[in-house]
């Protein structure tokens, strides 16, 4: 499956064939660096909804070239370019929605698109296959897939032998900055491996004609052993490990344990059935039939299984996908056993089924979660208090174990999307990690996803922009000194003398002379007062504090500061941080 290195000439050829395509593998390597070049307290996310909608893009751009050789015999080139940039204006529409929509990750733009980009990517697999002598699915599938397992190696390699590279200058010659490792990670993940794979591909005409030095859909020697000697061996484990999971649980239609591995269990069988349909040995033809008959089995077990679980907790959008994928396995494992070309026909509808509202996945599930907490305020109206939502230790006792794991798992998954406004009763000021501490001791399945934890912790840093400036004064010379200070004496030397300086009581940072005892005390308490976040930037006048005693004048200069506290109690309270202490006498 190896093959040689793509020609200068093969490249030419697929960046005319997908011009988008490289045009916003730029745009994404280029943001990609920017953000890395951000500040950590500063504002990313448009920079990193322009790499998601620029992977929009890519894969928008392959699928309307992939069909455009496909469906257009006789298409002219000024057509295939119009072509590809209707995917770039599309690309950028839909920039402009996702960049404008509120906690993008967790719209149900972000939901949605996902699950189009599993879809596009089936469309560019399938559609060159539609009606086409000479390539088949199963066929278009094994060009794809060693194209891609060729270009990761070969992007794998490149990755790290320039970072042993740059590695060895860093060490021998001169410092290399990590945000150059960086930069070339996102040139090869953002340039190379996508355009690598496309270089591979010949041109999707009907009939199609596997072209010289493109990659073939033969099933070489090595994938024959990757796919017989490991894939397949590791299928059938999986599945004997399914089928003894479903017979030890046949009495427990609730644990849900399964949902976790499913969903890859089923795309990863699926994969190597089309990818060892070629093989024409005893035993494969025998493991495909046997795989299609297991599918079908334990698809209809889970599906039973997610719907009798979904009618007490709720649907959820991974509960909503499980069901949608064993629906469409199950139909699948029919149509394979009967020779029938239409299973990527009933994915793609699956999918896109799941994508659109109101059907869609994210729809469905926020208005399952949403009923199940109103029908519970609805029984327990002392849940409720002066018309709003009002959940305590003791109003809670009241509900049932199963009541109470019903509404803490479906208020947790209504605010993770941003739909707790479908509870008719919920307070604006509703806290998800505060108010939910009255459900204490309710253990439910999403518990790992959450910490109650009442730690506390808080962050304040200089935000030092070029040319900011700060005053003090000095007589008779000073001297610049860089603290690190805790909550334990530390030595140090300035003016000729020894001082040690300590955080006292988390925030206060006392500097003391050790022969006079004369100290100069820094009270950063008021920090914590500019914020209600955890985190905070300073700007160099906020930043900056000054001190006098008898015998000093001392600039104080916070460079980070912060609070930690393990139980949230003020006795537990710690305060460290970095400072630049300028220091003088009077």
């Amino acid at each position: 499956m190896m093959r040689r290195f793509q020609s200068l000439d093969e490249w030419k050829g697929s960046l005319l064939r997908f011009p988008m395509v490289v045009v916003f593998g730029f745009i994404a390597a280029a943001l990609s660096m920017y953000v890395e070049r951000m500040p950590y307290d500063q504002p990313t996310i448009m920079a990193e909804v322009g790499i998601y909608a620029s992977t929009v893009g890519m894969l928008l751009a392959t699928v309307v070239q992939v069909a455009y050789e496909r469906f257009l015999k006789d298409g002219s080139r000024v057509q295939a370019l119009g072509l590809q940039g209707v995917a770039g204006f599309g690309a950028v529409v839909y920039y402009l929605f996702a960049s404008r929509t509120g906690d993008f990750y967790s719209s149900h733009l972000f939901t949605r698109t996902n699950i189009a980009m599993f879809l596009l990517t089936l469309l560019i697999i399938w559609l060159p296959s539609i009606k086409n002598e000479g390539l088949d699915f199963a066929q278009s599938c094994r060009i794809w897939f060693k194209s891609f397992f060729v270009s990761a190696v070969y992007t794998g390699i490149l990755m790290i032998g320039i970072s042993l590279v740059l590695a060895g200058w860093s060490i021998l010659i001169s410092n290399v900055e990590g945000e150059l490792y960086w930069d070339i990670f996102s040139v090869l993940i953002y340039i190379f491996f996508p355009w690598y794979i496309l270089s591979q591909q010949s041109v999707f005409s009907r009939p199609f004609v596997e072209e010289e030095g493109k990659m073939s859909s033969d099933v070489s020697k090595f994938l024959d052993v990757l796919l017989t000697k490991i894939f397949i061996p590791i299928v059938t484990v999986y599945t004997v490990i399914i089928f003894i999971y479903f017979f030890s649980t046949l009495g427990n239609w609730t644990d849900i344990t399964i949902e976790i591995v499913m969903v890859s269990y089923l795309v990863v069988g699926w994969m190597v059935l089309f990818l060892v349909a070629a093989i024409e040995r005893a035993y494969v033809v025998r493991f495909t039939q046997i795989y299609a008959v297991a599918v079908l089995i334990a698809s209809v077990f889970q599906i039973y299984r997610s719907v009798i679980y979904s009618n007490v907790y709720g649907v959820t959008m991974s509960r909503y996908m499980l069901i949608l994928f064993c629906s469409i396995s199950a139909v699948g494992a029919i149509l394979y056993l009967m020779k029938n070309e239409w299973l990527p026909l009933v994915l793609a509808a699956g999918l896109f089924v799941a994508m659109m509202p109101p059907v869609d996945a994210i729809s469905v599930s926020v208005a399952s979660q949403g009923e199940i907490v109103n029908d519970i305020i609805t029984d327990y109206p002392d849940l409720v208090t002066d018309g709003q939502l009002q959940l305590t230790p003791e109003n809670v006792e009241q509900l049932d174990e199963t009541t109470a794991q019903k509404m803490k798992q479906s208020l947790r998954y209504l605010d993770k999307y941003n739909e707790l406004g479908r509870v008719s009763s919920i307070p604006e000021d509703f806290d998800v990690y505060q108010d939910l501490r009255a459900f204490d001791g309710v253990h439910t399945d999403d518990d790992y996803d959450y910490d109650y934890s009442d730690s506390y912790y808080f962050s304040a840093h200089l935000n030092f922009d070029e040319g900011s400036s700060t005053a003090f004064t000095s007589s008779g010379g000073g001297e610049l000194v860089l603290l690190n200070a805790y909550d334990s004496p530390v030595t140090f030397t300035a003016l000729g003398k020894n001082f040690n300086h300590e955080m006292m009581d988390v925030t206060r940072l006392q500097v003391t002379d050790k022969d006079s005892g004369e100290a100069l005390t820094f009270d950063l308490s008021g920090l914590e007062d500019l914020t209600e976040a955890e985190n905070i930037s300073l700007t160099i006048d906020q930043a900056t504090f000054s001190q006098e005693s008898d015998s000093y004048t001392a600039t104080l200069v916070v460079q980070d500061f912060s609070i930690y506290s393990s139980s949230g109690v003020d006795s537990d309270r710690t305060g460290s941080g970095y400072f630049i202490l300028i220091l003088s006498e009077k």
